[in-house]
Protein backbone atom coordinates (compact mmCIF):
# COMPACT_ATOMS: atom_id res chain seq x y z
CA UNK A 1 0.00 0.00 0.00
CA UNK A 2 1.16 3.35 0.66
CA UNK A 3 3.72 2.12 3.12
CA UNK A 4 4.92 0.34 -0.18
CA UNK A 5 5.99 3.29 -1.84
CA UNK A 6 7.36 5.41 0.75
CA UNK A 7 9.31 1.92 1.05
CA UNK A 8 11.13 3.17 -1.81
CA UNK A 9 10.99 6.60 -1.29
CA UNK A 10 13.11 6.43 1.23
CA UNK A 11 15.98 4.55 -0.03
CA UNK A 12 15.84 7.00 -3.11
CA UNK A 13 16.07 9.68 -0.84
CA UNK A 14 18.84 8.53 1.09
CA UNK A 15 20.73 7.86 -2.16
CA UNK A 16 20.29 11.36 -2.70
CA UNK A 17 20.84 13.13 -0.02
CA UNK A 18 24.18 11.05 0.16
CA UNK A 19 25.37 11.68 -3.45
CA UNK A 20 28.34 13.29 -4.27
CA UNK A 21 29.89 15.62 -6.66
CA UNK A 22 30.90 13.11 -9.81
CA UNK A 23 34.76 13.91 -9.34
CA UNK A 24 34.59 11.84 -6.37
CA UNK A 25 32.10 8.98 -7.47
CA UNK A 26 31.79 7.24 -10.16
CA UNK A 27 28.34 8.99 -11.61
CA UNK A 28 25.07 6.65 -11.81
CA UNK A 29 23.31 6.20 -14.72
CA UNK A 30 20.95 8.76 -15.98
CA UNK A 31 18.24 6.34 -15.39
CA UNK A 32 19.03 5.82 -12.13
CA UNK A 33 19.76 9.88 -11.28
CA UNK A 34 15.86 10.22 -12.73
CA UNK A 35 14.15 8.12 -10.46
CA UNK A 36 15.97 9.69 -7.32
CA UNK A 37 15.12 13.15 -8.55
CA UNK A 38 11.66 12.13 -9.61
CA UNK A 39 11.07 11.17 -6.37
CA UNK A 40 12.13 14.16 -5.06
CA UNK A 41 9.25 15.98 -7.07
CA UNK A 42 7.22 13.76 -6.84
CA UNK A 43 7.11 13.79 -2.72
CA UNK A 44 7.54 17.33 -2.71
CA UNK A 45 4.03 17.56 -4.65
CA UNK A 46 2.26 15.00 -2.81
CA UNK A 47 3.44 17.42 0.89
CA UNK A 48 1.58 20.27 -1.13
CA UNK A 49 -1.45 18.76 -2.43
CA UNK A 50 -2.04 15.71 -0.09
CA UNK A 51 -0.91 17.09 2.84
CA UNK A 52 -1.65 20.96 1.82
CA UNK A 53 1.58 22.45 3.06
CA UNK A 54 1.53 25.32 0.70
CA UNK A 55 4.84 27.02 1.51
CA UNK A 56 6.08 24.67 -1.16
CA UNK A 57 6.60 25.36 -4.33
CA UNK A 58 4.50 24.40 -7.88
CA UNK A 59 6.08 21.84 -9.75
CA UNK A 60 7.84 23.91 -12.52
CA UNK A 61 10.01 25.43 -9.90
CA UNK A 62 10.20 21.75 -7.99
CA UNK A 63 11.64 20.33 -11.47
CA UNK A 64 14.28 23.25 -11.73
CA UNK A 65 15.97 22.50 -7.98
CA UNK A 66 16.26 19.22 -8.90
CA UNK A 67 17.71 19.62 -12.20
CA UNK A 68 19.91 22.21 -10.30
CA UNK A 69 21.01 19.64 -7.56
CA UNK A 70 21.94 17.09 -10.51
CA UNK A 71 23.98 19.80 -12.07
CA UNK A 72 25.39 20.44 -8.60
CA UNK A 73 26.65 16.81 -8.20
CA UNK A 74 28.36 17.19 -11.68
CA UNK A 75 25.24 14.97 -13.26
CA UNK A 76 24.69 14.79 -17.38
CA UNK A 77 21.39 16.80 -17.70
CA UNK A 78 21.70 16.94 -20.89
CA UNK A 79 21.23 12.96 -21.33
CA UNK A 80 17.97 11.74 -23.05
CA UNK A 81 16.87 10.94 -19.97
CA UNK A 82 16.50 13.95 -18.04
CA UNK A 83 13.99 14.55 -20.78
CA UNK A 84 11.27 12.60 -19.05
CA UNK A 85 11.81 13.96 -15.13
CA UNK A 86 8.60 15.43 -15.31
CA UNK A 87 6.63 12.68 -16.68
CA UNK A 88 8.70 10.44 -14.24
CA UNK A 89 7.64 12.66 -11.29
CA UNK A 90 4.02 12.76 -12.31
CA UNK A 91 3.91 9.17 -12.60
CA UNK A 92 5.49 8.36 -9.06
CA UNK A 93 2.55 11.00 -7.75
CA UNK A 94 0.32 9.12 -8.94
CA UNK A 95 1.41 6.03 -7.74
CA UNK A 96 1.49 7.81 -4.65
CA UNK A 97 -2.34 8.98 -5.05
CA UNK A 98 -3.14 5.90 -5.95
CA UNK A 99 -2.09 3.86 -2.80
CA UNK A 100 -3.25 6.87 -0.65
CA UNK A 101 -5.28 6.69 2.49
CA UNK A 102 -6.35 9.05 5.32
CA UNK A 103 -5.19 6.63 7.24
CA UNK A 104 -1.98 6.20 6.03
CA UNK A 105 -0.97 9.47 4.96
CA UNK A 106 2.82 9.88 5.44
CA UNK A 107 3.08 13.55 5.59
CA UNK A 108 5.27 13.96 8.48
CA UNK A 109 8.28 11.43 7.09
CA UNK A 110 7.88 12.93 4.03
CA UNK A 111 8.27 16.13 5.26
CA UNK A 112 11.33 15.37 7.25
CA UNK A 113 12.57 12.90 4.46
CA UNK A 114 12.52 15.77 2.00
CA UNK A 115 13.71 18.95 4.24
CA UNK A 116 16.55 19.62 2.37
CA UNK A 117 15.44 19.61 -1.19
CA UNK A 118 12.29 21.93 -0.17
CA UNK A 119 14.78 24.12 1.72
CA UNK A 120 16.24 24.30 -1.81
CA UNK A 121 13.26 24.75 -3.39
CA UNK A 122 12.16 27.91 -1.27
CA UNK A 123 15.26 29.55 -1.76
CA UNK A 124 15.44 29.27 -5.16
CA UNK A 125 15.48 32.38 -6.89
CA UNK A 126 14.40 30.67 -10.51
CA UNK A 127 10.61 29.47 -11.46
Amino acid sequence: MLSHYISWLLPVLFLTGCAQPANKYSPLVANQQIKQLSALVAGSHYLRQQCKIENIPDEDRLLNTALASAQRRGWDTQAPAYALLAEQSRARYDELIAEDTAESRPCSRLNLLLIDFLHAARSSKTA
